[in-house]
């Protein structure tokens, strides 16, 4: 790139050049012999054609200087445009900071005043709330007491619902025993009601159908007694059954043990399914909302002597609890 010093040096050489050739023509205009003036005649013309030379590239730089100016001033206009813009740019873009920061700080300020309003219901809660529990405390010995007295009566209630049962499983093995000796035998709970929750629907709906059962009666005397049937439930309102089929005392006034009472030759029959009432075993009628009754011996044969008030002191019943398995 020229600099602005080498074009300075261009001009001053010029000018030097231009003050010589002044300088020689003056010593031709005062005379010389020819010898002389053929050498000042061809540094005369060197010097002119140094001087065009110099013109020549002066004007070469002057013309590149130009070129140059122009080429910076175009960069620099676009430069200035890209500035201006970048400023219009910036401005816009500090302005919509401001908006945004400005749009924060009231959402801010709004969330911080909704803080303070549910802050403020909450603690009026828990104010409430710790009143309601100083009254509730107070109720605090009445409802333990309460608390204990449901308590007891629960638990007296299961221990009568469970009474049977709990009795009845030191009794499967004797079932076992008088049902097949050579096979152990599971047996799994189909049915189990009260006197006020028994109903000839629901017992044929869980019994029916399900082979062969042991049905287990506890009176509200304390009696236990009850039948095998070999085949399964019905509501055919029909008399069935063979002479696999038995009635056993568990419990009785008499203090008879345990004992099995089989079919009589000729029984009048071994169970009956009957759509309106219960199990029913040929000297045993379970019937609903009514007393029971049984009729030992008739069907089945009394191989303990005491007749009629071997399962029951008398002929009618009244069931504290009944529970029938299935056989397995």
């Amino acid at each position: 790139m020229i600099t602005r010093n080498t074009r300075e040096d261009l001009e001053r050489d010029n000018e030097r050049l231009q003050k010589e050739n002044w300088q020689f023509r003056n010593q031709l205009k005062v005379g010389c012999s020819n010898t002389d003036h053929n050498s000042l005649y061809f540094q005369l013309e060197t010097s002119n054609n140094e001087n065009q030379r110099l013109k020549e590239e002066i004007n070469n730089i002057n013309q590149n200087v130009d070129k140059i100016l122009e080429e910076n001033k175009t960069n620099i206009d676009l430069l200035l445009d890209q500035i201006k813009s970048l400023v219009k740019v910036n401005k816009s873009l500090n302005t919509k900071i401001e908006n945004v920061n400005q749009q924060l700080n009231q959402q801010l300020n709004q969330h911080s005043q909704e803080n303070k309003k549910n802050v403020d219901l909450l603690l009026d809660k828990i104010e409430s709330l710790n009143q309601q529990l100083k009254k509730q405390n107070g109720l605090e010995s009445k409802l333990n007491e309460l608390l204990l007295d449901v308590n007891e009566r629960v638990s007296k209630t299961c221990k009568e619902v469970q009474f049977l049962q709990l009795k009845s499983v030191s009794y499967f093995k004797i079932f076992n025993d008088w049902i097949n000796p050579n096979k152990r035998m599971g047996f799994e709970l189909l049915y189990r009601a009260s006197e006020n929750e028994f109903s000839a629907k629901s017992f044929h709906l869980t019994c029916n159908g399900k082979g062969s059962t042991i049905t287990v009666i506890e009176t509200i005397d304390g009696d236990m007694f009850g039948g095998f049937n070999s085949q399964s439930w019905s509501s055919k309102d029909e008399c069935y059954g063979d002479d696999k089929c038995f009635i056993f005392t568990l419990v009785n006034k008499h203090g008879i043990k345990p004992t099995k009472y089989l079919p009589q030759p000729n029984p009048i029959y071994y169970v009956a399914g009957f759509k309106n009432n219960g199990p029913v075993f040929g000297d045993i009628k379970v019937f609903q909302k009514r007393s029971s009754y049984q009729s030992f011996p008739s069907s089945y044969a009394d191989t303990t002597g005491k007749g009629l008030s071997t399962l029951t002191p008398t002929k009618e019943f009244v069931i504290q609890t009944i529970e029938i398995y299935k056989c397995i």
